[in-house]
Parts: structure tokens; C-alpha cells; sequence
């Protein structure tokens, strides 16, 4: 909750396997990327978040492990890539 800073489960369409960043850009939507299965998922609720709804899936290929993501603007968002060596 943005006023009081509690938290609260949101119900989704969809499940979302092992998120990890998740970003709130300034026209609500949500934005959740998971390193496990390489996505990034945009999410939007028209009821203050108790219920959401996946509206987009980005495949975000197998190079690298996102870790997390940024937004910028509206339209503009950056998912960050950690590479790691043996």
C-alpha cells in the first residue's frame, strides 16, 4: 500500500515463475523479470492491486541472468544482465 507501507497478496491471471526485480512505472503498470525463466512480465490492475492481470510476456532469450529492471519514462524500460564465468 503506498500510503501505509503494508504489503498484501495481489491475485494474477497468471503464475510467475521465481520473480525477482520488480519495478512500478509512473503510469502503474508493474514491471517483473525472472532470472529462472528469462521473462519479463508487464502487469496492470484497475482495483488498487487486489487483483492484476499479466497483460505482456518478453522473452528475453538465454544470454545471461536478468536480474533485475528499470523503468524510464513511460515506455522506456532497461533489464539488467549479470554474466557469470566457471
Amino acid at each position: 500500500d503506498v500510503d501505509d507501507g503494508t504489503v498484501r497478496h495481489v491475485l494474477l491471471n497468471k503464475d510467475l515463475t521465481c520473480p525477482d526485480g520488480v519495478v512500478l512505472r509512473s503510469d502503474g503498470v508493474v514491471l517483473v523479470v525472472s532470472p529462472e525463466v528469462n521473462k519479463l512480465w508487464l502487469l496492470k490492475s484497475n482495483n488498487g492491486w487486489g487483483e492484476g492481470v499479466v497483460y505482456d510476456e518478453i522473452n528475453l532469450g538465454d544470454e545471461g541472468y536478468p536480474t533485475s529492471v528499470v523503468a524510464r519514462e513511460r515506455d522506456k524500460m532497461y533489464v539488467l544482465f549479470g554474466y557469470l564465468t566457471e
